[in-house]
């Protein structure tokens, strides 16, 4: 029964009125409660509530947090360095457990696994004893090790240039 009204309740019957008064009352204060239940239903929006991993890398002996160590997210390219107090925050985490690959030099590399979301990972490194001759400088970043580089690697003794010319700085052993 519609008149043609823009008006709906135009014509209506009271008992129509009423509901599409109610009805129209009630749809504001609706909407929200619908979207947020939809929100809090959706995995996609818990996971990017969650979309953080944290904590501390601490070292093996007397537990001190450990400052610049490098926290990757396997598989990826996040990542970040520990501050002063070894503590991390790796934001844009997918998924819902990852592994972190934790290196600092003097220190034996540590993995862990961590659920997405938690923010209080505790990460030991355990000591190791640096042997300069595995450090290895690339043009590129990230963490290379001797045996997995693709390309070139020189080696500088310094004691063989030392011995025919003067060195006064580090530039001097390349040239």
């Amino acid at each position: 029964m519609s008149s043609g009204h823009p008006d709906p309740t135009v014509g209506s019957s009271p008992l129509v009125r009423a509901a599409l008064c109610a009805a129209a009352a009630l749809a504001p204060a609706a909407a929200p409660a619908a979207a947020a239940a939809s929100l809090a239903l959706s995995p996609q929006r818990a996971e990017a509530q969650q979309a953080i991993v944290a904590g501390t890398v601490v070292a093996e002996a007397g537990q001190r947090p450990l400052a610049d160590a490098q926290v990757v997210v396997e598989g990826t390219t996040l990542g970040a360095a520990t501050d002063a107090n070894g503590r991390f925050r790796i934001a844009g985490v997918t998924g819902s457990q990852v592994r972190l690959t934790v290196r600092r030099i003097g220190y034996r590399p540590a993995t862990v696994d961590a659920r997405v979301g938690d923010t209080d990972i505790r990460v030991t490194m355990a000591e190791r004893a640096v042997e300069l001759n595995q450090v290895v400088v690339t043009g590129t970043a990230g963490v290379a090790e001797k045996r997995a580089i693709g390309n070139a690697v020189s080696s500088v003794k310094v004691s063989d240039i030392a011995a025919t010319q003067p060195v006064r700085n580090v530039q001097d052993l390349l040239t």
